[in-house]
């Protein structure tokens, strides 16, 4: 699937997708995987991931 750009004839519920650490600090991929399906679930129109609520970089400081 190719990533598309927001633009002016976007609409809909996007989420800001949280990214899921285990205890030890690495991601956590089977938690990735329950949220992405709760999100389709849920109906959402589309997801923002890496870093938008600055996961990204706080994880490595």
């Amino acid at each position: 699937m190719a990533a598309a750009l927001i633009h002016s004839r976007t609409q809909g519920v996007f989420v800001i997708a949280a990214t899921p650490f285990t205890g030890r600090g690495v991601v956590d991929f089977a938690s990735i995987d329950t949220l992405s399906d709760f999100y389709v679930d849920f109906g959402i129109d589309g997801s923002t991931i890496l870093g938008i609520m600055g996961v990204a970089t706080s994880r490595w400081r």
